[in-house]
């Protein structure tokens, strides 16, 4: 008989595999010449609109990404289960590695998938539970895993744009003479062009508010003129993002992911060198 985690490394290594078919996609998909930021006036929303234009992301890049979870969640489930026959017992059908985001659920279900697992492994278990990093904290990276792998069983994965906003609260000048100040998050600097008075607020449009992941920022302006229009300065980097209304996150953070489970599967495998 092989090692107890053998066949745990084989769904980490076919993991890897998925992963780096998602990265060839994704950088062929960036890399397309028609990449470009365009924009638009909505006259109901008095909102200038900036979109990603081009074609969407190839819809298969969802079927990757769902492989990929499920063999990262098999995976936890499967050390579980080795955890429960080191220590000589029986695993049953309600036997996996719990993943919550509630302290008082984890307490009503998840103790009981860890049933017949030492008290030493179900403490390195608990402490890195989704829960511990706040009440109902859903992006932490195993909240995020358990997410993936739920929604593809129900659904196919959607896939889009996203702009990851990775600065600091600042204040936005506009440009054009326009001396408002406007704090919040900018990815980039929106500048008017033409017929536009003044530039009230700037939103960036993260991808859990809706179903259109094209749709970057909303720049709510007042119109000096008929045919108001604005373009972007600067070429920030675009990702590809996965979301609901309640998780979000962008292709890069499932290397991290990946990291994250087999830090865990190598955190326990000392126990298995028997």
């Amino acid at each position: 008989m092989g090692h107890p985690l053998e066949a745990i490394d084989l769904r980490l290594k076919r993991a890897n595999e998925h992963l780096r078919t998602i990265n060839r996609k994704e950088r062929a998909f960036l890399d397309l010449e028609d990449r470009r930021i365009g924009g638009y006036f909505d006259a109901d929303a008095s909102e200038y609109v900036f979109r990603l234009e081009g074609e969407m992301p190839d819809p298969r890049i969802g079927l990757f990404v769902g492989e990929f979870a499920h063999n990262l969640r098999a995976a936890l489930d499967n050390l579980v289960w080795q955890l429960v026959r080191l220590r000589g017992g029986s695993p049953t059908r309600r036997t996996e590695f719990p993943i919550y985001e509630s302290r008082e659920r984890y307490r009503k279900r998840g103790r009981g998938a860890l049933r017949g697992v030492s008290t030493d492994d179900r403490a390195a278990i608990e402490v890195i539970q989704p829960f511990e990093a706040g009440e109902g904290a859903p992006d932490t990276y195993l909240a995020l895993l358990a997410w993936l792998n739920n929604v593809d069983k129900h659904r196919f994965l959607h896939v889009g744009f996203a702009m990851p906003v990775t600065f600091m609260p600042a204040y936005y000048t506009p440009g054009g003479g326009i001396k408002k100040r406007v704090p919040g998050l900018f990815p980039w600097n929106p500048l008017p062009l033409k017929d536009v008075g003044e530039v009230l607020d700037v939103r960036y449009v993260p991808p859990v508010t809706g179903y259109d992941r094209a749709e970057l920022m909303r720049v709510r302006i007042r119109a000096s003129g008929p045919d108001p229009q604005m373009e972007v300065k600067g070429s920030p980097p675009i990702e590809i993002a996965l979301s609901d209304p309640k998780h979000s996150l962008i292709l890069p953070d499932l290397k991290v992911m990946k990291s994250l489970v087999a830090s865990i599967v190598d955190g326990f495998r000392p126990r298995f060198d028997i």
